[in-house]
């Protein structure tokens, strides 16, 4: 029996950036080809979700790679544009366990900067708790930030959980702790698959 849920954030509470829309973005700010800045951006973000490199340093890196200077005002390319203001029906979702006395957890692959507007938005406050991969080092796939996940739940055991998430690499992890997944596509699917649990009326 499934008593406790687990959700990511972009992708399935939020629309969210992910790496794609950043390397494009990026790509047309410095007129790089989008091979180009992705190649340069993977594994740099592989490092910014876990914050082992801060801020100025991600810049840098990107400045050194791409062989050019990055303006103040190129450094904010998400500041207007990170999807982070949550579905209605999500958060209806979460309010509708919540009142069932069903824990909801956050676990979300986050880089500091898209943390702190979705901070400020308050879209964390939904949650009885979030593991952010910024804050604690670790992201998905990484096994680590699973465990950490599970601990929050209060004695739940791991086969008493279900996560969701809409990135296919995120679920074998948390499937070989035995915690049931669901594979987000939009937000209906999660929604019957939440109720084919008998985690929503």
């Amino acid at each position: 029996m499934i008593r406790g849920v687990l959700f990511d954030y972009g992708g399935v509470i939020a629309d969210g950036g992910n790496g794609g829309q950043i390397s494009s973005r990026l790509s047309e700010a410095l007129s790089l080809p989008p091979e180009s800045t992705e190649k340069i951006l993977l594994p740099l973000f592989v490092k910014f979700t876990r914050e082992l490199i801060d801020e100025a340093n991600f810049w840098q890196e990107i400045e050194m790679k791409a062989h050019q200077q990055i303006t103040e005002a190129q450094r904010h390319i998400w500041d207007d544009w990170w999807g982070t203001e949550p579905y209605p029906e999500m958060l209806e979702v979460i309010a509708k366990l919540k009142a069932a006395q069903i824990p909801v957890g956050l676990l979300s692959n986050i880089i500091p900067p898209a943390k702190r507007i979705i901070e400020a938005s308050g879209g964390y406050s939904h949650f009885d708790f979030a593991i952010l991969s910024c804050e604690v080092g670790y992201a998905k796939p990484d096994a680590e930030i699973y465990d950490m996940a599970i601990a929050k739940f209060n004695g739940l055991q791991s086969e008493e959980l279900v996560f969701v998430d809409d990135q296919t690499k995120c679920m074998p992890p948390a499937q070989a702790l035995g915690i049931e997944t669901i594979l987000a596509v939009d937000t209906d699917q999660v929604i019957d698959d939440l109720r084919k649990l008998d985690l929503l009326v």
